[in-house]
């Protein structure tokens, strides 16, 4: 009888709290969790945070209109902007741009709450890079596989991380091959230049 009782009782309670989420979203308040670049929190609120908002504007943008994800964050990065107080990296972009709070509506489980109030860019601006984003994995999955014999091999002589598999495509469009340091590659802490594939 007891277990039963208690059974009924956490049951009851979960469909109290999943309501009560439910019906925070629906009211535009914040349900907890992290917060997504681009907004931040205010009387249990999420709105714009303008000068993060700005930064994905340009990404979306930028994306869209052909820019590379490694030139994007070239470019913020060389202009002095920070995801929240770090450089940015490719894998920051990877959720950003399949994001639909950016277009205002947020997902919930299984049940989507639009709030224009929270959008930040078209919904036709984020087709757009979807459609991108579509077209760059496949052309990426239809390359040919290069094997890297020597990465998780080598370590970088200046700071002692991986060297990992790297390439980049010349002026003269031509294909090169590398071993970068991850420390440089991907924490920006390193000035290791990077060694030719053999």
């Amino acid at each position: 009888m007891l277990e039963a009782f208690a059974e009924f009782y956490v049951q009851q309670l979960s469909q109290n709290v999943t309501r009560g989420m439910e019906e925070n979203i629906s009211k535009g308040l914040y349900n907890g969790g992290g917060v997504a670049f681009g907004y931040k929190v205010e009387n249990q609120r999420l709105v714009i945070n303008e000068e993060e908002a700005e930064i994905v504007r340009f990404a979306f943008e930028s994306y869209a209109n052909g820019m590379k994800k490694k030139q994007i964050v070239d470019t913020l990065n060389a202009r002095g902007y920070r995801n929240r107080g770090k450089p940015f990296v490719l894998n920051s972009f990877n959720t950003m741009f399949k994001n639909k709070r950016y277009i205002g509506i947020i997902t919930w489980k299984d049940l989507q709450f639009e709030d224009e109030s929270i959008r930040l860019v078209s919904d036709e601006l984020f087709n757009r890079v979807q459609k991108e984003l579509a077209m760059n994995q496949h052309r990426g999955g239809s390359k040919t596989k290069v094997e890297y014999l020597l990465k998780g091999k080598v370590f970088c002589g200046h700071c002692g991380e991986q060297m990992i598999g790297d390439s980049s495509t010349g002026k003269s469009g031509k294909l090169h091959r590398y071993y970068s340091c991850k420390g440089k590659k991907i924490k920006h802490t390193c000035d290791k230049h990077r060694e030719d594939k053999q």
